[in-house]
């Protein structure tokens, strides 16, 4: 009861610094889903879809058990100054891996290239100086970027192939092309392990469903 008054009270709803750790993905789903609404009753910068595109056996890619395999979103929806979490360990010496947090700066389309049907040519997100990413800067002071405060990367997408069993005699081999990101208003307890945050709302539900919860939500 205390958190639930705690969030309804939106104390914290502006502090674009404190993380939201939940415990179950659905939870996660809506703290991102009203983080996006939010960013855009405030700016007004348009919401995006960007669908993720599959090649091989499509029929199986379908499916929920393919779903569930994926790395990347099915459909994912940004927008310019959302807040995103890289997904990919692309570069680990400079720290663009799994985890890297950031803001979107510019979602690129070719020309004559449109959402939802279109993917992006690029998304460019900007992070901090002094968080994960440690490389150095897509774009600097020419474009009016201060790289004494953040660095920009440039994502593209990213092509990921998976085979399962299909049935007990046949497999199903299926690629995804799609963006390696997803909103970061809220993320997964198991998600942050390892991290070290300042300041942190965290739910675990009602009940701890797995050993260790409480402990790696709180030590962060």
């Amino acid at each position: 009861k205390h958190n639930d008054e705690l969030l309804a009270s939106g104390r914290f709803a502006d502090d674009p610094d404190v993380e939201y750790l939940c415990s179950k993905k659905k939870a996660v789903a809506m703290k991102n889903k009203d983080g996006l609404k939010a960013l855009h009753s405030a700016t007004g910068e348009p919401i995006v879809r960007i669908n993720a595109v599959y090649d091989g056996d499509t029929q199986f890619a379908a499916t929920k058990a393919a779903e569930d395999k994926a790395n990347f979103e099915k459909s994912l929806y940004l927008s310019k100054g959302a807040k995103v979490m890289c997904i990919w360990n692309g570069w680990q010496e400079a720290g663009l891996v799994n985890g890297a947090v950031g803001t979107v700066h510019e979602i690129i389309y070719g020309e004559g290239k449109y959402p939802p049907l279109d993917m992006p040519a690029a998304i460019l997100v900007s992070f901090p100086v002094g968080s994960f990413y440690r490389g150095p800067s897509y774009l600097d002071d020419d474009d009016d970027i201060d790289t004494t405060k953040e660095r920009i990367v440039k994502f593209i997408p990213e092509k990921q192939t998976y085979t399962q069993q299909k049935t007990k005699t046949e497999s199903a081999t299926w690629s995804q092309l799609q963006f390696p990101l997803v909103l970061a208003y809220g993320r997964t307890i198991h998600k942050a392990q390892g991290c070290t945050m300042d300041r942190i709302v965290g739910d675990v539900g009602d009940t701890e469903y797995a050993a260790g919860l409480s402990y790696v939500l709180w030590s962060r």
